[in-house]
């Protein structure tokens, strides 16, 4: 039962960290705030650092430029 609740605690700490890029993503896209659209880039547990997460944010926003014109104000 112990390694069960381990688990369990392990995977809420995942899905809240999942949940938080998640919101971060949501507001950052709505706004077209950067800021944000990093916190929520280095939020996301797949994104292995500060660094890498810069660049995905300035791939994406160059590659997406006509979808989302909220960041280019």
């Amino acid at each position: 039962m112990l390694i069960e609740d381990k688990e369990a605690a392990e995977m809420n700490g995942l899905i809240q960290q999942v949940k938080a890029f998640e919101q971060s993503t949501i507001e950052a896209a709505v706004t077209g705030n950067t800021v944000k659209a990093m916190l929520a880039l280095t939020t996301n547990p797949f994104v292995p650092s500060s660094k890498v997460a810069k660049l995905l944010l300035l791939d994406l926003l160059e590659t997406n430029q006509k979808y989302l014109p909220q960041f280019t104000k």
